[in-house]
């Protein structure tokens, strides 16, 4: 019983910290106007497209983070005039630009535009994050929360009803 109950502590400790990572997010993006926020320099996204040149495919969760300056060579991940977030390897720098190959072709971008330089991968995990961080998932997130807090009075409840009836008959 021990275990079981330091488990959903653990579970419940996971979901409340990332039902206020949702938070904190959902107040970046209305108040800051931040379409892909950023936390004390690292950021998330999720990878929609494959792309076999910088070893990345769709549905990876992708971590950046943010630097004052980058090397040929690196994968970054930069906003492009879409405001979509887009992979790519630093080919050369030029002056004021930075040239990067993307899918096999080369995009020419300001250093204001990176994101961040790719830090690590997670495979599969991007759908699922981008879920959790959607209204719907912070909402589902809220529930579960609420279900693993009180399952261990709905438990006991339901463990007394049981031995009352079986009193009766």
């Amino acid at each position: 019983m021990k275990i079981a109950d330091t488990l959903r502590k653990i579970v419940l400790l996971l979901l409340f910290l990332v039902f206020l990572h949702n938070i904190f997010l959902m107040y970046l993006h209305v108040f800051d106007n931040e379409k892909y926020p950023v936390i004390l320099g690292y950021g998330n996204y999720s990878a929609v497209k494959k792309d076999d040149s910088l070893g990345y495919s769709s549905g990876d969760w992708i971590g950046t983070l943010k630097q004052n300056s980058y090397a040929v060579g690196d994968v970054v991940l930069y906003e492009n005039v879409r405001r979509e977030i887009v992979l790519g390897q630093i080919d050369h720098f030029d002056q004021d630009s930075i040239y990067l190959m993307t899918n096999r072709e080369m995009v020419v971008i300001f250093a204001t535009s990176i994101r961040g330089k790719c830090c690590f991968s997670i495979p599969f995990v991007g759908p699922l994050v981008l879920w959790a961080e959607s209204p719907l998932g912070t909402v589902v997130i809220l529930v579960l929360s609420v279900i693993f807090w009180e399952a261990p009075a709905l438990w006991e409840y339901i463990r007394r009803q049981k031995k009352a009836n079986v009193k009766r008959y």
